[in-house]
């Protein structure tokens, strides 16, 4: 039989819907590519360690620029060996280092696109490009002191850096420091940060983590009117719509998101989640396991299933579910708790 207390589950005994940090995504790059094409067209020579200037070869700009071609195809290994051939022409070829961090940074290449831009600050340390990409990286990296410390650096060569601004919010939601984050958020909308709905994004999270979930939605919306194709703020703003029991809008959120990018779990698991709380299990079941297809070692999915099994007193599936959290888990907290809900079902 069901527990009496199960009925009274709520997101405290749950896993608490997490917010989506934005900002600093790989996923953003691709509409900042225009400024950092011309400011790299636009060299056309390198300095020597005696402080003399020499044309970039003309070999080395053919190269650049044919990697440059094949990065607006998508083909990223070929843009990555042309990259290289331009610094293999013109070993301190800035831009063409700055250009393969940026892609090794679209392939998440973390290690490679970090090397490319320490080349960057070590042969130009007054260039806050490569202080702002290096900050990226270890954001993306989650090492966020070290991407605040670069973010900063970029900032204090250039207080117009917008780019910068807006990962330094994205890295103060990471790290809970939302007051921050509001500032930089707001600096970087001033600046006209580009694509605008990533510091929108950022702003709203930070807002819905002080509780402010009303101005987080608004901020959300405007993202989402900005990019009508943008995951994180459906995702964002279906969480925002759940807290207000605003279940309908949360469900249409979250169906938004899975429409944009149907290969990302969380949606599918917060879908589950809501349905879940308005009592249809059925279509639960099926979120939480299409996110377990996408996400086969997650373990909370197994214990919301696993509740959604229990609630249809289905207690051979929830106690299966249970046992391949408990194996999942590291969490002592979520461990006690499924350890509790198993001896319960197994009558001990």
């Amino acid at each position: 039989m069901l527990s009496a207390n199960l009925k009274k589950l709520s997101l405290v005994t749950m896993i608490i819907l997490a917010l989506l940090m934005t900002g600093c995504n790989s996923n953003a790059d691709h509409t900042e590519r225009g400024e950092l094409e011309e400011r790299e067209i636009e060299q056309q020579s390198v300095t020597n360690n005696d402080g003399s200037v020499q044309p970039v070869p003309s070999e080395a700009v053919s190269a650049l620029e044919r990697g440059l071609s094949y990065e607006q195809q998508g083909d990223l290994p070929q843009a990555i060996a042309n990259y290289s051939q331009a610094i293999q022409l013109t070993p301190d070829y800035v831009e063409a280092y700055l250009k393969r961090g940026w892609a090794y940074r679209q392939q998440e290449n973390w290690d490679k696109a970090l090397g490319d831009f320490e080349a960057v600050i070590r042969l130009d340390p007054q260039n806050p490009a490569g202080y702002q990409q290096r900050g990226r990286v270890y954001v993306n990296k989650k090492e966020f002191i070290k991407g605040i410390a670069d973010c900063s650096r970029a900032i204090s060569l250039d207080q117009n850096n917008a780019e910068a601004h807006n990962c330094l919010a994205a890295a103060y939601v990471a790290k809970g420091e939302y007051e921050r984050a509001i500032t930089h958020s707001n600096k970087a909308i001033a600046l006209n940060y580009d694509p605008l709905s990533w510091p929108y994004s950022n702003r709203g999270s930070a807002y819905m983590s002080l509780g402010k979930i009303d101005q987080a939605i608004d901020d959300y919306n405007e993202a989402i009117r900005l990019d009508p194709y943008f995951w994180d703020a459906y995702y964002n703003r279906g969480i925002a719509y759940f807290f207000k029991e605003n279940y309908e809008q949360a469900l249409s959120d979250f169906s938004e998101a899975i429409r944009v990018d149907a290969n990302k779990s969380a949606a599918y698991t917060n879908r589950g989640w809501t349905y879940h709380q308005i009592g249809n299990y059925e279509q639960a079941i099926a979120d939480y396991t299409e996110a377990l297809r996408l996400e086969p070692e997650d373990a909370s999915t197994y214990l919301n299933r696993s509740l959604a099994y229990e609630m249809q007193e289905n207690i051979e599936l929830a106690i299966a579910d249970l046992e391949k959290a408990l194996k999942l888990s590291d969490k002592p907290k979520t461990r006690r708790f499924i350890e509790g809900r198993l001896k319960e079902l197994q009558g001990e």
